[in-house]
């Protein structure tokens, strides 16, 4: 549905219509009487229903065919007329007007970006943090194994036990992390790859006909405030 304000245009008197954030007029100059307010009535256009609001009923009546009306529908060929005046709207030619002017932005809800972006940085952050402990355990295990090796070096009697107790310290350390590793079936690379997959899935823009992936951080793409590619406008 489209919603227009439609009233005298200050100064040079014109129709002026009014959608959104848009502007345009209609006429000539100084037609339209002073006692029409700037916004005297409102027109709902929902396909090709039409209905007409009058905003100023109190001090400037407006006529439908003759008849006083406040809110009704109306068609192209209606005759309308406002004031005691009776100065005459062309309903066809503001309608016309009306579809001439550059739809108003459509303004696209992000907010659920917001835990998107979120989880991904808390899986990406748990999946380093693991693989960072993963490689330290296994460091671990080799200076366990060659401290023992030195031990029986310098102490030969023991050579035998301590590589033995040695090794099997490095097998459980080692264990404890490369079987889990098995099990998720792939490297930490690929299921960086994976997750990165993902987020260019689901971190995209809201407009149906971009989906662009929006990659930079969820504060950064509040205040830009748009899309890059599309300019569709965002809030939270």
């Amino acid at each position: 549905m489209i919603e227009a304000i439609i009233g005298r245009e200050p100064g040079r008197r014109r129709l002026q219509i009014i959608v959104g954030e848009k502007t345009t007029t209609i006429g000539n100059d100084m037609s339209v009487p002073q006692d029409i307010s700037r916004r005297q009535f409102r027109l709902q256009m929902d396909g090709e229903t039409l209905i007409l609001t009058n905003l100023k009923p109190e001090t400037t009546p407006i006529y439908i065919n003759g008849l006083e009306a406040v809110s009704q529908p109306v068609t192209l060929s209606d005759r309308v007329q406002i004031g005691y005046d009776l100065y005459g709207v062309d309903i066809a030619a503001v309608v016309e007007a009306i579809k001439k002017m550059p739809k108003p932005a459509v303004i696209y809800s992000i907010g659920h970006l917001k835990k998107v972006w979120e989880d991904y940085q808390t899986t990406k952050l748990k999946m380093m943090d693991n693989e960072n402990r993963k490689n330290a355990v296994k460091g671990l295990a080799s200076v366990v194994s060659m401290a023992g090796t030195i031990v029986a070096i310098v102490i030969p009697n023991t050579r035998s036990i301590l590589i033995i107790i040695a090794a099997s310290i490095s097998i459980i350390l080692a264990l404890m992390w490369i079987l889990p590793s098995f099990k998720r079936g792939s490297s930490i690379q690929a299921r960086v790859e994976e997750l990165n997959k993902q987020l260019k899935q689901d971190y995209v823009c809201p407009n149906p006909d971009c989906h662009h992936f929006l990659g930079k951080p969820y504060e950064e793409i509040v205040n830009i405030g748009k899309c890059p590619k599309c300019n569709s406008r965002f809030q939270e």
